[in-house]
């Protein structure tokens, strides 16, 4: 039970995060910084910028699926690094059918919701084909970041 606790509230704050990620860069950069050209495709900042969102959301679910499930349990660890690899090949499932959809009639990329604009933005391949390393790789460190000796002392001294 304690396993299965650790890997849904890693997965989910590591999705919440990286989708927060999303909303604060798009709520405070806007849409010019999103798209390049007048098309649906993701700049390479914006790409970058939701690499490392994700990143940052995978170290965050290994350590706290870590710090749940105890040290000894590889298979917390397992089920969150498939979890990542399942979120990375439905993202490029998805670009991949981005690819073909068209704006709706009479929408420019500065007409687009933040709805509409995560419907119809195609990331750049190489974000993609990152995002399979570095959402695993992530999950990975932010486990063994969770069992080093001055992170364990640090979070379980007394205040």
């Amino acid at each position: 039970m304690r396993i299965l606790l650790a890997v849904m509230l890693g997965a989910t704050l590591m999705v919440t995060l990286s989708v927060a990620n999303i909303a604060l860069m798009w709520f405070s950069l806007g849409w010019t910084s999103a798209f390049s050209g007048a098309g649906p495709q993701a700049s390479p900042g914006w790409s970058f910028g939701m690499l490392v969102g994700g990143a940052a959301g995978a170290v965050a679910g290994g350590l706290v699926s870590r710090r749940i499930s105890g040290p000894r349990s590889s298979s917390a660890r397992t089920a969150l690094v498939l979890i990542a690899v399942a979120l990375a090949t439905s993202g490029f499932v998805m670009r991949n059918s981005a690819e073909n959809a068209k704006l709706p009639a009479g929408k420019v990329t500065g007409d687009l919701s933040f709805a509409e604009a995560s419907e119809f933005a195609v990331s750049p391949l190489w974000f993609h084909l990152a995002n399979f390393l570095v959402a695993p790789g992530c999950v990975w460190c932010g486990w063994q970041i969770a069992g080093r000796r001055w992170f364990s002392q640090a979070a379980d001294r007394p205040e």
